[in-house]
C-alpha cells in the first residue's frame, strides 16, 4: 500500500469512469486527496447551491461541467462557477428549458480558456443567444448548436444571422449544426467562408442541403477531415460547384440519403482519395458499382457501413485487394455467399464483420470467411436463417482469433457448445427478440 502518489494516480486513471473515484475516496485520506485532484468532469443534476460551492472547492482541477440534466436555475450555477478559480475547457448546457444568458456572460468573462460549448436542444433558442455566445466565448474551438429550433412552434428563432455571428472572427475546428433545418445551400456557401480551420462538421437532418453544400465544403475547407450529412437531400440535383480534390477528408457519414447514387459515389472516390470511413446505410439506390469505385480509388478505407442497402449484393471488388479494410457492417444488405467469398479473398486485415439480417448468407459463405480472414475477432450473425447453429464450435476452433460471436438466440446453442467457445476465449452474444436486449454468455 506504500506506493508513491504518482503510481496511485496512474492506477486510478486507468479506471474506465471517474464515478469509481467516489468509493475509492472512502478508503483513506490519501486516496481522497488523490481522487480530488484527478477528477476532471462534474455532472450537475439537482445539487443545492451550498453543496456546489463545496464541490468546486474540493475538485480544483475540474475541466468539464455538464448541466444537460440540471433541473434548477442554470444561471445561478454558472454564476458560482464564474466565482470559482476553475479553469474550464468544456461546458454542456444542452437540453435546458431556456438559454442561461446571464450566467453564460459571467462565465465567459472569467473562463478565458473555454474551448467547447454544447448548446444542443435548448428550448426557444434565439439569434440573440448566439450573439451573446459570440461576444463572451472568444476562444471556442468546438461548438454544438444542433437542433436549434427545438421547442419552437410558431417561428424559426435561430437564423443564418445568428450562426454567422458565431463564425465571424472565430477559428472553430468542430461545428455541430444537426437539425438546423433553416439552412440551405446558399447559406452554407456563405458560412463556408468562415470555416477555414474547420476539421469536423455535422449537418445531419438539414433537409434543404444538397450536393452543392457537400462539394462547397470540400473546396472551401482545406483542413476538413470529417463530414456528417445524414438524412439530407444529397443526390437530389447535380451541383455546379467545381470539384476540388481534398486529401484531408477521412470520414463521411452520409446515411439515409434516399437519392444518393452511384454517380455521386464515383465523384467522392475521385476527390477524397484518402477516405478511411464511409457510412452510406439506408441509401437504397446505391449498388456495388458505386461501392466498388470507392474501394478501388480510396486505398485507405478501413471502415465501411452499408446497412439496409438492398441493391448491394457484393462490394464490387474482384480483381484487387482492399488491404486496409478492418470493419464491414453489412446489416440487412443484399450480400450473398459469392460476395463473402470475395471478401474472404480480398480483405486480409478484416477484424469485424456484421452480417445480421443478411438472408442470402449461408454456412458456406461463413466458412470461407473464417478460413481466409485470419485476423477476424468479431462476427455478428443475428437473424441469418440460412446459417446452421452447428457451425458454432467449428467457427471458434478454426479461427482462434475470434473473441465474440453474435448469434440469434440462446436456444440455438447448447450449454456444451457455449462452454466450449468460452474455453477457447470466445464469448457469444445472444439476441432476445421479445426484450430487444443483448446478453453475453
Amino acid at each position: 500500500m506504500d506506493l508513491p502518489q504518482d503510481c496511485w494516480e496512474l492506477i486510478f486513471k486507468s479506471l474506465p469512469d471517474e464515478r469509481h473515484f467516489e468509493s475509492i475516496s472512502l478508503v483513506s485520506h490519501s486516496f481522497l486527496s488523490i481522487t480530488n485532484n484527478l477528477r476532471s468532469s462534474l455532472k450537475i443534476t439537482h445539487q443545492p447551491l451550498p453543496l456546489l460551492r463545496k464541490l468546486f472547492l474540493r475538485f480544483k482541477k475540474l475541466k468539464r461541467i455538464d448541466l444537460s440534466h440540471f433541473h434548477g436555475d442554470p444561471d445561478a450555477v454558472l454564476h458560482l462557477v464564474s466565482l470559482s478559480e476553475l479553469d474550464l475547457k468544456s461546458v454542456n448546457i444542452s437540453n435546458l428549458r431556456r438559454f442561461p444568458l446571464v450566467g453564460l456572460r459571467e462565465l465567459g468573462s472569467k473562463m478565458k480558456n473555454l474551448k467547447e460549448l454544447n448548446c444542443s436542444k435548448i428550448q426557444g433558442l434565439q439569434d440573440a443567444d448566439l450573439f451573446a455566445v459570440s461576444d463572451c466565448c472568444l476562444s471556442l474551438e468546438a461548438l454544438d448548436i444542433s437542433f436549434p429550433l427545438y421547442g419552437i412552434v410558431d417561428s424559426f428563432g435561430v437564423t443564418d444571422s445568428g450562426v454567422v455571428s458565431l463564425l465571424k472572427n472565430r477559428f472553430l475546428e468542430y461545428l455541430n449544426l444537426e437539425g438546423a433545418d433553416f439552412l440551405n445551400d446558399g447559406s452554407m456557401i456563405e458560412l463556408s467562408h468562415y470555416l477555414s480551420r474547420l476539421k469536423s462538421i455535422n449537418l445531419g437532418y438539414c433537409s434543404k442541403l444538397t450536393n452543392s453544400t457537400f462539394f462547397t465544403l470540400l473546396k472551401e475547407c482545406p483542413v476538413l477531415s470529417e463530414i456528417s450529412m445524414e438524412t439530407t437531400n444529397l443526390g437530389v440535383e447535380e451541383s455546379t460547384t467545381e470539384l476540388v480534390i481534398n486529401p484531408r477528408i477521412k470520414s463521411l457519414h452520409l446515411a439515409r440519403n434516399q437519392y444518393l447514387s452511384d454517380e455521386f459515389m464515383k465523384k467522392v472516390a475521385l476527390i477524397c482519395p484518402n477516405l478511411q470511413l464511409l457510412d452510406v446505410s439506408g441509401c437504397k439506390i446505391i449498388t456495388e458499382e458505386g461501392i466498388g469505385e470507392i474501394l478501388k480509388s480510396c486505398g485507405e478505407i478501413q471502415w465501411l457501413k452499408i446497412e439496409s442497402c438492398k441493391q448491394i449484393n457484393s462490394l464490387g471488388i474482384k480483381h484487387f485487394e482492399v488491404k486496409k479494410v478492418m470493419v464491414l457492417q453489412l446489416v440487412a444488405s443484399g450480400i450473398n455467399d459469392d460476395a463473402l467469398i470475395t471478401i474472404a479473398n480480398t480483405c486480409p486485415r478484416l477484424l469485424y464483420l456484421n452480417l445480421s439480417c443478411c438472408k442470402y448468407v449461408t454456412t458456406r459463405g461463413i466458412k470461407e470467411v473464417l478460413e481466409k480472414c485470419r485476423a477476424l475477432t468479431e462476427i455478428d450473425l443475428y437473424i441469418c436463417p440460412n446459417v446452421d447453429a452447428n457451425i458454432l464450435p467449428w467457427m471458434v476452433i478454426s479461427r482462434p482469433s475470434l473473441r465474440r460471436i453474435g448469434w440469434p438466440s440462446m436456444e440455438d446453442a447448447t450449454e456444451y457448445q457455449r462452454n466450449l467457445l468460452l474455453s477457447h476465449g470466445c464469448g457469444v452474444s445472444f439476441y432476445l427478440d421479445k426484450s430487444k436486449r443483448y446478453i453475453r454468455s
